[in-house]
């Protein structure tokens, strides 16, 4: 089971992209709330993919960081607005798999998770 996480602050404006990622995943996505309850669940569940949104009660790349922190393995995609450079100057050396527009669309959980499936296939090599 490939247990994915969405940390959001405000989670029903994402939901035609969440049931799009269950979909192409054919796993449920678990629900954190606050930056808390995300670390707690990277602790305990072990995620495969932690989508972490903008609207979070923490700064974005600080959570990215404590998860990190907690297992360098989770794969981390961020909901973001801010321009590509932007992203990339504050993200660099985190290991991000992907910035997402803010709202992701349908066809972005489509691309998330074929990005994901690349990743994994090159460490399986």
């Amino acid at each position: 089971m490939a247990t994915i996480i969405l940390a959001s602050g405000s989670p029903s404006r994402l939901a035609p992209f969440l049931k799009s990622l269950e979909n192409v995943s054919g796993e449920p996505i678990q629900l954190a709330e606050s930056a808390e309850a995300a670390i707690d669940m990277a602790e305990a569940l072990q995620p495969v993919l932690m989508v972490i949104d903008q609207y979070i009660d923490w700064p974005v790349f600080a959570l990215v960081k404590e998860i990190l922190s907690v297992n360098a393995l989770i794969n981390t995609a961020v909901i973001s607005d801010q321009s590509t450079d932007a992203f990339h100057d504050t993200a660099e050396g985190l290991g991000i798999l992907m910035q997402l527009p803010e709202p992701p669309a349908v066809p972005d959980a489509d691309m998330l998770w074929k990005r994901l499936k690349e990743i994994a296939a090159q460490v399986l090599v």
